[in-house]
């Protein structure tokens, strides 16, 4: 088997992303128990975490600029996604984050380990798929917006990638135009898809902090579809209003032409 490779990537996270680390809802293709995962936070802990970053930083923010913060809820949380070998622990993985934490700013909320995803090769051998997940808050204390995936090209990218690789004592793993790595099957695309919305659906059922980074998109998406349905309400009645005055007009003419054709003119006057 050969040597794994370093490699870190970003990526937004999405609303689920901390009960699906700690394995509060756990996926169906996982190849052995989560409990061999180590998690730092739990999620609502991470929730609440992220929570008390984000009043910290627009409390700063407003005291610095006598503004309120404005900011895009969905932007505020990105996903590092690590891969490790079978000999990392938890605390490797923190020594990476705090070492982004201090030279970009970043703030991890959670921090896991996974040692329970793989697959079986043609042999019926478990590859296991060892990884980890920082999930950053990407406001400083200050209230400033650290990260902008403009100042990641290919570049800013190398340079973070031989510093991962440095950290975790790992060979540096080769970039996507020169890997050879073998990538999942249609099949296996498809069964992770369909764990992802399956995980969503079960994500409705929970209740949870999350609604602070998903209530603003599904309000203004509510907002829109009641507007919608009250733009056809008003259609509607304007389309009956017009008839009723079509009528209402009609009806005055003959009133009219009757009272004229039957109009008989005084003698006295």
């Amino acid at each position: 088997m050969s040597e794994r490779k370093s490699c870190i990537s970003l990526q937004l996270a999405h609303p689920g992303c901390f009960y699906h680390n700690s394995r509060e809802i756990a996926p169906l293709y996982l190849v052995r128990s989560p409990e061999v995962n180590d998690c730092d936070r739990k999620a609502k802990e991470a929730y609440a975490y992220a929570e008390e970053l984000y009043r910290e930083a627009s409390t700063n923010y407003m005291k610095r600029t006598k503004q309120r913060l404005k900011i895009k809820q969905e932007k505020l949380l990105w996903e590092a996604v690590i891969v490790l070998n079978s000999t990392h622990t938890l605390k490797d993985v923190q020594k990476l984050a705090k070492y982004l934490e201090k030279k970009y700013q970043w703030q991890a909320t959670q921090i896991v380990v996974h040692h329970d995803e793989g697959y079986k090769d043609k042999r019926g051998i478990t590859r296991y798929n060892y990884h980890a997940h920082i999930v950053f808050f990407m406001l400083n204390k200050s209230g400033i917006y650290v990260f902008k995936k403009s100042n990641f090209g290919k570049k800013s990218m190398a340079i973070l990638q031989t510093e991962v690789a440095k950290i975790l004592k790992m060979p540096r793993g080769e970039s996507k135009q020169t890997s050879k790595r073998e990538r999942l099957s249609a099949k296996q695309y498809r069964q992770v898809e369909k764990e992802k919305d399956n995980m969503m659906e079960k994500l409705k059922d929970v209740s949870v902090d999350a609604e602070l980074f998903e209530k603003y998109a599904r309000e203004e998406h509510q907002a829109k579809k009641r507007l919608e349905i009250e733009n056809e309400a008003l259609k509607s009645d304007l389309e009956e209003l017009k008839k009723e005055l079509f009528e209402y007009k009609k009806k005055e003419k003959q009133k009219q032409a009757e009272d004229e054709e039957g109009y008989i003119p005084s003698l006295l006057t």
